[in-house]
């Protein structure tokens, strides 16, 4: 009987659907501005501001700075780590986005009262296509964060406080065993953990054989394959469980995860480690779009007919 590998997430994954062809190209505008150097004021009139217009205060520092483009959008994503309060981040996009003539709108998920979310999204004056900003305020542990992801429309949409993007960044092992970030502005997702982890799964193998053309024989494409892993709750011998059927009172008796079908990671123990650690990475940390706060003792387990032999905690698994 072939060995049977779950890899059990303790994390609840947000969003909703969103798309899925895409391709990873740069676009124009240059990195954040990291100065508080004087900037004349913008009007209302100036077309074509970008988020390189915006005065970045000197303190935030940018962790990532990532491009993509689909058929419906150009895509660029800054992250930065910041130490300012959610106010102070709020205060900021606000004066910045007014002086440079931008219309503000606070996405359905903005709530004042909460510490975490103080989502928004700014029309910026553009001369053809929409082009806007989102922005997120994730918490690793006692690091806070701020992720703008700027979006030019080329499908023209609605844009509105139920506008949802999605930005997903993607790592990969690389053959001198670093790990390689990759970014889709708007990938599947999906309001249930069990769709996330799916969806972050293949975007995971995507990237990892397609792209950087690693040498690994699996089925993961969900529009076309039988996948060769089924993410899902399982008991202690790998069988899957009814996802409505689990509770409160029986949670502890089962793993939620990923069950591997067959054994299709390298046998060299290094290059296993590696994929097993950039895939639960992805699929932890990947989503951007989301104003979480994470308090890092959020593990990720690999398992062998039911017994763990490899773990990660988030703690771990961030910068």
């Amino acid at each position: 009987m072939k060995a049977i590998v779950v890899l059990s997430l303790l994390l609840v994954l947000m969003g909703c659907s969103g798309g899925l062809n895409s391709k990873d190209e740069p676009i124009s505008p240059n990195a954040a501005n990291s100065t508080n150097e004087l900037k004349q004021p913008i009007g209302i009139e100036t077309t074509n501001v970008t988020f390189n217009d915006f005065i970045v205060p000197s303190e935030y520092q940018l962790k990532r700075d990532l491009s993509h483009s689909d058929i419906d959008a150009t895509y660029r994503l800054y992250e930065f780590e910041v130490g300012n309060s959610l106010q102070e981040i709020e205060d900021w996009i606000r004066s910045e986005s007014s002086r440079l003539g931008g219309e503000i709108m606070e996405r359905y998920t903005f709530d004042t009262k909460s510490e975490e979310s103080r989502d928004l999204i700014v029309e910026l004056p553009s001369k053809v296509e929409p082009r806007i900003i989102s922005t997120y305020t994730p918490r690793y542990m006692d690091k806070k964060h701020l992720v703008i992801e700027e979006t030019l429309i080329k499908q023209l949409r609605t844009i509105d406080q139920n506008y949802e993007d999605h930005a997903l960044v993607i790592y990969t092992p690389t053959e001198n065993g670093l790990t390689k970030e990759s970014f889709k502005g708007n990938y599947y997702h999906q309001h249930t953990d069990i769709f996330s982890v799916y969806f972050y799964t293949q975007a995971f193998f995507q990237e990892l054989i397609e792209v950087n053309k690693y040498n690994l024989e699996l089925k993961y494409d969900m529009t076309k394959d039988e996948l060769d892993y089924t993410v899902g709750y399982f008991d202690k011998e790998g069988n899957e469980m009814d996802p409505y059927d689990i509770t409160d009172e029986n949670r502890d008796d089962f793993t939620f995860g990923i069950q591997l079908k067959k054994d299709f990671l390298p046998r060299d123990e290094t290059q296993r480690e590696l994929i097993l650690f950039n895939w639960a990475k992805t699929v932890l940390i990947g989503d951007k779009a989301d104003s979480r706060v994470y308090e890092g003792s959020e593990k990720v387990n690999f398992l062998s007919e039911g017994k763990v032999f490899k773990s990660f905690t988030l703690h771990e698994l961030v910068e």
